[in-house]
């Protein structure tokens, strides 16, 4: 959508029934200024400050989620709630917690016969904008919030991130000082070139991103987890289009209850990638343009039997193998990383006994291998992703023993 804030060539209609989050695009569902809360107010704040710091774009107020909670519930606002967002009053309140002032506007159209409230955020033009003023819980004094391509609107915080809010800030006053001695000259200002968005996230990103996704919308932080993920060597986002990568899902899935069900292969499309949570928001994956593979899945009972870690092994590895195979991958190098998080909170059980983790926390277990070796050795590779969880927990080695039959009868059996 590059250059649309200049010609305004973008649609409310589409912005309203798009249906999918985004750094350029979130959604709220009906509600009035006047009735809100200082802290939901500030929630609205942060969403402004990280759309501006990025490359702009739009929040939709009107748009529910669905019972997946997915933005697709289009009920508008009423008339009063419409009336409610004065520009006067609400940037008055907005830009008293921002340095410098958000160019934003707020348009209220109707669309299908509905009304709605929507918030075009412009990019800055000269300095990035920084929270001047706190909101217990939303806001921080002194952070200049961005916005992820995990439709999050959150702190700033790596290195690259904040080196490329100083590096547009530097090229727009370049240009800016440019067009004021091309004026001076009586030349005509060059175009100005548009506005980059901030670096691509790196594949460790990515993951804390879609971690960070999947927990706020479980019960609790602290629940103990089970997280999976396949990192390729060459992070390169855009390398796959969704369509592609949905067909190499379905081609690699072999439905198991611990792992991935057969309906799973209707995921949502999310920028850049195919995601799934399930009804009760206790599972997701997520499969990235980039090849990068996520799973995360709550521990809901302290005692984890091992068995059910070992065909979690199995079917994962077979599916690895398969997934990467039907994307043609052979020579590319990727890492497999199976975790538990919080385990000093989980027992693993076997045979009766119960074994607790004492070591130093991450608990996890990884390799890394060619796609074509992941396809070609499916069991072996199953047995060490097992073997890595039994050792950390320190099984006998009497269980680890066991550990090849185990792996060939799940297997055998999928």
């Amino acid at each position: 959508m590059g250059g649309f804030f200049s010609n305004k060539d973008y649609s409310f209609e589409e912005l309203v029934y798009r249906g999918v989050e985004s750094d350029e695009l979130d959604y709220k569902t009906h509600m009035s200024w006047n009735s809100m809360s200082r802290s939901a107010k500030g929630k609205l704040v942060r969403h402004l400050i990280a759309f501006a710091n990025t490359r702009g774009g739009f929040l939709v107020i009107g748009v529910g989620e669905d019972k997946f909670g997915n933005p697709n519930c289009c009920t508008g606002v009423s008339l009063e709630e419409a009336g409610s967002f004065d520009p006067s009053a609400v940037g008055t309140f907005i830009n008293s917690y921002v340095e410098p002032a958000i160019d934003f506007t707020i348009e209220r159209p109707v669309v299908r016969g509905k009304k709605y409230v929507i918030f075009v955020i412009r990019p800055f033009k000269t300095l990035p904008h920084v929270c001047s003023n706190s909101i217990e819980g939303e806001l921080q004094s002194g952070v200049f919030y961005i916005r992820t391509v995990e439709a999050s609107s959150r702190p700033a915080r790596r290195a690259l991130e904040m080196q490329e809010l100083i590096r547009r800030a530097l090229r727009n006053e370049r240009e800016q000082l440019g067009n004021v001695i091309r004026s001076i000259l009586n030349e005509t200002p060059a175009a100005a070139s548009a506005v980059s968005p901030v670096n691509s996230l790196s594949c460790l990103d990515a993951v804390e991103e879609s971690e960070h996704y999947f927990r706020r919308r479980t019960d609790s932080f602290a629940l103990p987890q089970i997280k999976l993920t396949i990192s390729p060597e060459n992070y390169i986002p855009g390398t796959y289009q969704l369509d592609k990568l949905r067909s190499a899902f379905k081609r690699a899935l072999r439905p198991d209850i611990l792992f991935l069900h057969e309906s799973e292969s209707t995921a949502l499309p999310t920028p850049g990638s195919l995601r799934y949570i399930s009804t009760d928001s206790r599972r997701m994956w997520q499969l990235f343009d980039s090849g990068l593979f996520c799973f995360f899945t709550v521990i809901s009972k302290p005692e984890l039997d091992f068995s059910g870690i070992v065909r979690l092994c199995a079917v994962a590895s077979d599916f690895i193998g398969n997934l990467y195979s039907a994307l043609n991958w052979e020579e590319e190098r990727l890492t497999v990383r199976l975790e538990i998080v919080n385990p000093a909170k989980v027992h693993l059980c076997s045979n009766g006994e119960k074994y607790s983790f004492s070591l130093t926390p991450p608990c996890a277990a990884e390799f890394s291998r060619s796609a074509a070796e992941l396809a070609k050795n499916k069991p072996a590779n199953a047995v060490r992703l097992a073997a890595g969880m039994g050792e950390l927990f320190a099984l006998p080695e009497s269980e680890l023993q066991k550990l090849p039959a185990d792996v060939k009868g799940f297997l055998e059996n999928l």
